[in-house]
């Protein structure tokens, strides 16, 4: 079985009337991920290679559901740990009607 049959659930799937199919299922929350590194050209270093790519692809192969580079994923998560605080200020106030209703 190809990673990329783990992803099914999340492709289109029309039944036929006439013949009964079933959507093959996996278990909840399978998803078939593959780290892909992009090599460079020939005509360039071979020393390291030019991004590493987190990838959720078709069952056929042929294209991606998510496709991002590794470092714009790691971002995201760097984004959350420093986001400014922002600090509450705002000073809870009692009418005074409400006050004097109460008392």
């Amino acid at each position: 079985m190809l990673i990329a049959e783990l992803n099914s659930e999340y492709e289109g799937f029309t039944p036929d009337f006439f013949q009964e199919q079933t959507q093959q299922s996996f278990p909840d929350g399978t998803l078939g991920v593959l780290i892909v590194n992009v090599n460079p050209p020939f005509s360039r270093s071979q020393g390291e290679m030019l991004d590493l790519r987190v990838t959720v692809p078709f069952t056929n192969l042929k294209n991606y559901h998510y496709n991002q580079s590794l470092r714009d994923v790691l971002a995201l998560y760097n984004e959350i740990e420093f986001a400014p605080e922002v600090p509450d200020l705002a000073i809870p106030l009692l009418k005074k009607r409400l006050k004097q209703q109460e008392g």
